[in-house]
């Protein structure tokens, strides 16, 4: 009978600790994300390069550019150069979240004269996304956890561990640590 009862609490107590380990290895990547967004919301690099990024991209719409042009340039650049803006978010989300916030730009006629006038383009894309309510829409952006980089993505391929690597790094070091690549 003590036998039973022995190990019985034995099977308790094993079960217990599993299962604190497991709710706090859940909680450690519920406040590793949180606190990456809560940089993000304050980090003013990453919000220029996502202006800049998003000033690329409406230049590029203008242009009628549609692939490979400077918005796509300059996201492989700043990949290159191991930025958070790069390394945390996806491509494809940074594309609609600015095709998103192009649905209010001014519209300019095709055929009318200030069309041919590069100038006027690069001014009308900069003073939207050099706005006030641009903040705002970042804010927005990097609160959505769906517009990160998952697990498995045909365009990263990373790992968790290689994303919670990158999380890591940028709440250390502000962008991804290169040491890691070598």
């Amino acid at each position: 009978m003590k036998f039973i009862f022995g190990s019985l609490n034995n099977m308790k107590k094993f079960i217990f600790i599993i299962i604190c380990l497991y709710s706090q290895f859940v909680f450690s990547n519920t406040s590793l994300f949180n606190k990456v967004q809560q940089k993000l919301k304050i980090d003013p690099i990453a919000f220029e390069q996502f202006q800049y990024l998003g000033t690329l991209h409406c230049i590029d719409k203008y242009l009628m550019v549609e692939k490979n042009g400077s918005f796509y340039q300059a996201y492989l650049e700043l990949d290159l150069s191991l930025s958070p803006i790069t390394r945390l978010f996806n491509f494809d989300d940074l594309d609609n979240a600015y095709k998103e916030l192009e649905q209010n730009i001014t519209k300019v006629k095709r055929d009318s004269p200030r069309r041919l006038d590069f100038n006027n383009y690069v001014e009308i894309c900069r003073r939207n996304f050099h706005s006030n309510n641009i903040h705002n829409y970042y804010s927005t952006f990097i609160l959505n956890k769906k517009n990160y980089i998952k697990e498995g993505d045909p365009e990263t391929l990373w790992e968790k561990e290689d994303i919670e690597q990158n999380m890591k790094d940028y709440l250390e070091y502000g962008k991804i640590d290169y040491r890691r690549f070598l």
